[in-house]
Parts: structure tokens; sequence; C-alpha cells
């Protein structure tokens, strides 16, 4: 998927779900929407992987530890503050 069609989709994402948030409502995004978003988490997680893999100590007895931290850090990623900063990232 081209970058400029995810930065332009993350952005309208993100406002979306801003003015959903002052309403109280939740947002359900589209099909569009929704494959960047798996596309983006599988990216994040294939590369954590990738890093334990390579690590020293693969997959130790924290590795479940690491694992919860890295998914609430990627779910943080995706509130509505932070996918502005997500499309810039990109």
């Amino acid at each position: 998927m081209k970058k400029r069609l995810k930065k332009k989709v993350i952005k309208k994402l993100a406002d979306k779900n801003k003015q959903y948030e002052l309403t109280g409502l939740t947002y359900k995004p589209t099909k569009l929407e929704n494959r960047i978003v798996e596309s983006i988490f599988n990216s994040e997680l294939r590369e954590f992987h990738t890093e334990e893999r390579d690590s020293k100590y693969p997959y130790d007895n924290k590795f479940h530890i690491r694992f919860y931290v890295k998914l609430k850090e990627i779910d943080n990623m995706f509130k509505s503050e932070n996918l502005l900063e997500l499309a810039k990232k990109i």
C-alpha cells in the first residue's frame, strides 16, 4: 500500500476518532482503515519478533512480559492523539 494513502487514511482516522471520543461514541473503521491498521500492527509485531529472535537470549522466561509491553505500546499507538504522530512517522 502506498505511503501517501496510508498517511491520508490515518489522518482521517485520527480526526474521526477524536470527534467520536468527544461525543462518547465508538468509531467503527472502514475496511480500508482496518487493513491499514492491521498492516501496521503486523509490521510492528514482526519487528518485535525479529528483535527477539536476534537477541542474546531469545524467548527466555521474561518474554511474556516484553510481549505484553509491546502490545500495550502498539495499542497506545492507535489512540487518537497518537495517530497523527504515527502518520508523520510513516
